[in-house]
């Protein structure tokens, strides 16, 4: 949020939302307000899926918008070429992805031990 505020208000920056639209509902994420906040902002915002775009155009967010794709899926599949294990069957038994940069998934140690 800090630096779409600085980008559009001290450099007077064009500013790009990747991901814009996306959407959990639930406003007491920090992450939610500041999404909406962005796309509001955003001179480009350009949205993974149509329902994103959906959601924006509810917003009124309807000028430069544009589907680009889901990137994180696209990242997986172009890294999954050079996966070591390419079968599931094949990963070792403690392997794991987790994503956790919101803070109610994780509050505390043992609350992340919990997911492994």
């Amino acid at each position: 949020m800090a630096g779409a505020l600085a980008a559009k208000n001290l450099a007077n920056c064009k500013l790009i939302h990747i991901e814009a639209g996306l959407r959990s509902f639930d406003m007491r994420m920090l992450e939610e307000r500041n999404r909406t906040q962005i796309d509001a902002l955003s001179d480009y915002p350009f949205g993974p899926t149509e329902l994103a775009k959906s959601f924006l155009k509810y917003e009124n967010v309807i000028d430069n918008v544009h589907v680009i794709g889901n990137l994180i899926v696209d990242v997986c599949r172009r890294f999954s070429l050079f996966a070591k294990f390419r079968d599931l069957r094949c990963l070792p038994n403690r392997f794991i992805l987790l994503t956790l940069h919101r803070a109610e998934n994780v509050p505390c140690k043992s609350q992340c031990k919990a997911y492994c």
